[in-house]
């Protein structure tokens, strides 16, 4: 979401590419849902439930 704007500069014009504050700060809160909505705090606790020792049952050689 750049905005692009043309400014005058001692004749030519030249092509600026700008982005807003309020395009960062929606882009910033867009990405801090999304964070949230594939990432929720269930998932933030480590993943290995078992007991220790647990993580190497196989059925041995």
């Amino acid at each position: 979401m750049m905005v692009v704007t043309a400014l005058e500069v001692d004749g030519p014009v030249v092509a600026v590419v700008a982005m807003p504050l309020e395009v960062v700060a929606v882009a910033m809160t867009m990405v801090a849902v999304v964070i949230s909505v594939v990432m929720p705090e269930p998932v933030l606790v480590p993943l290995r439930r078992g007991r220790p020792g647990e993580q190497h049952e196989s059925g041995g050689d």
